[in-house]
């Protein structure tokens, strides 16, 4: 292993951040100055029929040359008394599975929807400049704040029209390859775009849209069953993002996009989500005030508007809950609502034990039980414990198996609604 502080050529070691079976991940500092880059130590066995194969792997890696800022295009490879390095700009985020996890669920399209559209545009770059990348999931996006995904790792990529590294053998990753793609067959740009509608899948519902046991129950699944859209898991998905991902994740290629740049068309052609009802999501007129489909308000919640969390109704800065009568203690509770149908919105949290859920939070969040969390306030403490919700109540991104106590900042998930804990 490499040492901190330690010089390999022109770059220094600045820290370690992985090490693994098949080698160690460092951060490093060009000497002559210049951004982080990450070193990726191929760890080799002389004996292993593999090895060349690796090694051919980081090759490819290397010789990628893509310019498009959600593309992570350009490596360096080195050998060094026969040690072999892939050396890549660092990036300062996380994988997508981590920005995803987060959110304690599906993320809010606010953020969702600008991810989707720029790994739209990076996998157009690539596949532009004719090569296949053939193993995108989330841990080949990285994810700069806020939202701003780069896709990596081009060790299995393939040049299209040119021979592939490994064979006839199945290559990817069972739960995030297409069906031709488990099956061995030559695989084209289309099964990039499959991929991609997965990783939609992903982000748009925190869940994957192949759940598996194993690598080979994945590609039965991927083979052989029609894989379920979005709004099947949440109904508030706006059903033209619904109809982009269905088609991405059909199994016959010549059903899907014809390219990457037709995704980023469909995208950005897209009505703003202004022009969907906020409770049925039908089209309707971005100028509507209430949706002709179900009626329900399209005014958005004014800020700061206090409610009481126990019943919904407005309580200003009351001592008592005027609906349900029940008291605000010395100590002021208070969920600050950040996504969902009353974002913007803050519950006071009053005394008592209750049960909260669709209609305290979001009467038209279809994705919260109407027995979502039992509230218990007491004694200047806040617990929360999940009422047997389908979805699951979480707090810090943690699904609740027991009764929480809540302390400052603690962020609350229910449903598609999220929220902050505050105390004074």
């Amino acid at each position: 292993m490499l040492s901190i502080g330690e010089k390999l050529q022109h770059y220094r070691i600045s820290d370690l951040l992985e090490s693994g079976g098949e080698g160690d991940v460092y951060r490093a500092e060009p000497v002559r100055g210049g951004g982080s880059v990450v070193i990726k130590h191929l760890r080799l066995d002389p004996k292993s029929s593999s090895r060349s194969r690796q090694i051919d792997r980081f090759r490819r890696s290397a010789s990628v040359r893509i310019q498009h800022p959600n593309v992570l295009g350009h490596s360096e490879y080195l050998v060094v008394n026969d040690e072999h390095y892939l050396i890549s700009p660092f990036i300062d985020g996380v994988d997508l599975s981590d920005w995803v996890r987060r959110f304690g669920g599906a993320a809010p399209l606010t953020e969702s929807l600008p991810l989707l559209t720029s790994l739209a545009r990076g996998l157009a770059c690539i596949h532009a400049n004719h090569i296949v990348h053939r193993d995108l999931k989330p841990a080949n996006v990285m994810v700069r704040p806020p939202n701003d995904p780069v896709i990596i790792d081009f060790g299995i990529s393939r040049w299209i029209n040119q021979p592939t590294l490994s064979g006839d053998g199945i290559v990817g990753t069972p739960g995030w390859m297409s069906p031709e793609q488990t099956q061995c067959a030559r695989v084209d740009a289309r099964s990039d775009l499959f991929a991609f509608g997965l990783i939609m899948f992903f982000v748009l519902t925190g869940r994957r849209a192949i759940e598996c046991d194993d690598a080979a129950d994945a590609i039965r699944r991927v083979q052989q069953a029609d894989l379920r859209s979005p709004r099947c898991l949440i109904s508030s998905i706006p059903k033209s993002l619904d109809a982009i991902c269905a088609r991405l994740l059909h199994r016959d290629p010549a059903r899907r996009f014809s390219s990457a740049r037709a995704v980023c068309e469909a995208l950005d052609a897209r009505p703003s989500e202004f022009q969907f009802c906020i409770a049925c999501s039908e089209s309707i007129d971005a100028r509507a005030i209430f949706c002709t489909q179900c009626g329900a308000s399209q005014s958005p919640p004014i800020m700061g508007e206090l409610r009481c969390l126990a019943c919904r109704a407005p309580v200003g800065e009351l001592l008592q809950c005027p609906s349900c009568t029940r008291p605000f203690g010395v100590v002021e509770h208070r969920l600050v609502m950040e996504s969902g149908g009353s974002a913007g919105w803050v519950f006071r949290i009053p005394e008592g034990i209750y049960v909260i859920g669709r209609n305290q939070l979001d009467p038209a969040d279809l994705a919260l039980s109407r027995r979502h969390a039992v509230i218990r306030c007491s004694n200047g403490s806040v617990f929360v414990a999940d009422a047997g919700s389908a979805n699951r109540t979480r707090v810090n991104g943690q699904i609740l198996a027991l009764e929480q106590r809540l302390t400052p900042a603690s962020n609350v998930t229910l449903g598609q609604s999220r929220a902050t804990y505050h105390t004074s």
